[in-house]
């Protein structure tokens, strides 16, 4: 046997070897993700198993949360008006809608009410008031 093809006989040896490791090494990764997988799949399924009780009471309350909303919505409007209602909410929740001043060709359009604070200036205190009200240097006992 020629010697270039004992070389050429070595070199498909060791590819063949080293694509062995390789594709040994991928096995293990994915029967260690497989088996993580598996764990995971499980408590998903227990989390849904433990859940399932709640959709229930969720549509309950939100229907009872729903009805105290028409309520009170009715109760401010029939106090505020609708135009009112719409204000008192737009200051407060501000997924309510869009200023009305933003979109005045929208007639259901809200706007937020806007609170000014005026404030009265005070007068003076007498010249006898700003000498007792003025700041002293803080002295300890020891200095006195």
């Amino acid at each position: 046997m020629d010697a270039a093809a004992v070389v050429t006989i070595a070199i498909a040896a060791v590819v063949v070897l080293v694509l062995a490791a390789y594709l040994i090494a991928v096995i293990r990764v994915l029967v260690d993700t497989s088996g993580k997988l598996t764990t995971v799949i499980a408590a998903v399924g227990a989390i849904v198993q433990k859940t399932e009780p709640v959709e229930p009471v969720v549509r309950s309350i939100n229907g009872s949360l729903t009805k105290a909303q028409d309520v009170l919505m009715s109760l401010l409007e029939s106090k505020a008006g609708d135009q009112g209602a719409a204000d008192l909410i737009a200051s407060v929740d501000p997924l309510a809608g869009t200023p009305s001043s933003a979109a005045p060709d929208r007639p259901e359009a809200l706007r937020p009410v806007r609170a000014e604070l005026h404030h009265s200036p005070k007068p003076d205190p007498p010249a006898e008031d700003a000498e007792r009200l003025r700041v002293r240097p803080y002295s300890t006992p020891t200095d006195r």
